[in-house]
């Protein structure tokens, strides 16, 4: 062999022991990447030792259907009214103690006026529904003033007494459009806190929408404000009339959200009442590709009827703990001794919440078991 086919030889195998080199990095780089989507690493201590914990974000966390719809097992509703909620009590109980998760919640009034709410029935009935959850996204209003909002605060507090203290955000009534319902914000502060700069109408410059979506980011109180659970909320009405229609634009709204928000932010959450019965639901969930809180609850009357929902990005909100229930306010009439042909009007849909950890990435003092949660 001459020395020209020699060195042309050499030359041959170390391109190619270059290229395996480089395809080996790009394979490592892909492992890596895979292994922080699919496992949570934490540290835990335990007599004065420190160890690793490994936890699959998927499994029995959830299932994915050939769309990429992420269907998140949740608690089953139950056809009893539902007990006095109390966070301290009736929230998922943290290894080492910490700040107990957070309910997130939905209502939709159906056209509330002032008039409906001088209805002794109704306060009583929206009071025990809305002092299920911490934060509460409400739908169709109808006032031209803040009258009902203020009303609804002023009960909830009567009932909660001083362990809460509620409060309500909504946009300027000069920005709202005094022909159409609008929606609003019910949360806790004792247990919430708001970024009020923040509390804005979701654009829509081809008005394409007839309930602009209400937006605003909250933080959980409670865990040091670097640790604690930082979200932003966007409070949906969909059209009924229009509900075909205006379901595709949801996929483009959670786009508009996410993309404005800063990255180190990347919890955007949609709550409200999409129009739909759980069989459109279902197919905006395979539209959109976000994860739903509802997949797998029953409704209360055991019929596949219209309901609000709880929609998100499985991988980046991983703080939900797979604890969602259906309030069934049929069943709260009845522990309330009120015969339902007595009240003036009934919350349009099943009102729902979902239940989230405090601690942003799911993370306490301690350790926050979310596959734990997820089973009970």
């Amino acid at each position: 062999m001459s020395e020209n086919e020699k060195v042309k030889s050499l030359t041959g195998r170390l391109q190619h022991m270059i290229l395996l080199s480089k395809l080996g990095v790009l394979m490592l780089l892909i492992g890596v990447i895979a292994f922080c989507c699919l496992v949570k690493v934490s540290v835990e201590e335990a007599d004065g030792r420190r160890t690793l914990r490994f936890q699959w974000r998927l499994g029995a966390t959830a299932t994915a259907s050939s769309s990429g719809t992420h269907n998140v097992p949740a608690t089953p509703a139950s056809n009893n009214a539902p007990a006095a909620y109390n966070p301290a009590v009736n929230s998922t109980v943290l290894k080492g103690g910490g700040v107990p998760p957070i309910r997130i919640g939905t209502i939709q009034l159906g056209e509330l006026k002032d008039l409906d709410y001088t209805d002794g029935a109704l306060r009583r009935l929206l009071t025990r529904i809305i002092l299920q959850a911490d934060i509460v996204a409400v739908q169709g209003i109808r006032s031209r003033n803040e009258t009902v909002p203020a009303l609804i605060v002023s009960e909830l507090n009567k009932a909660a007494g001083a362990a809460r203290n509620y409060d309500f955000a909504a946009i300027p009534r000069t920005l709202r459009d005094p022909n159409l319902s609008y929606g609003i914000f019910l949360f806790d502060t004792k247990r919430i806190e708001i970024d009020r700069s923040t509390i804005v109408q979701v654009d829509d410059p081809g008005r394409r929408i007839a309930y602009r979506p209400l937006m605003a980011q909250f933080r959980v109180k409670g865990p040091r404000p670097d640790e604690a659970f930082t979200f932003k909320l966007v409070n949906v009405n969909v059209c009924t009339h229009r509900a075909y229609r205006e379901a595709e634009l949801v996929d483009d709204i959670y786009l508009s959200v996410w993309s404005a928000t800063p990255k180190e932010e990347d919890d955007v959450i949609m709550v409200g009442d999409f129009g739909m019965n759980e069989d459109r639901l279902e197919e905006l969930r395979e539209q959109t590709g976000l994860a739903s809180c509802a997949p797998g609850i029953p409704d209360p009357s055991g019929q596949r009827r219209r309901h609000n929902d709880i929609l998100f990005d499985f991988f980046a909100t991983v703080e939900f703990t797979g604890r969602s229930e259906l309030i069934d306010p049929a069943a709260i009439l009845k522990s309330l001794g009120i015969p339902p042909e007595k009240i003036t009007k009934l919350p349009l849909g099943r009102p729902m919440w979902a239940q989230f950890s405090a601690y942003e990435g799911g993370q306490a003092a301690g350790y926050f078991d979310r596959t734990a949660a997820m089973n009970r």
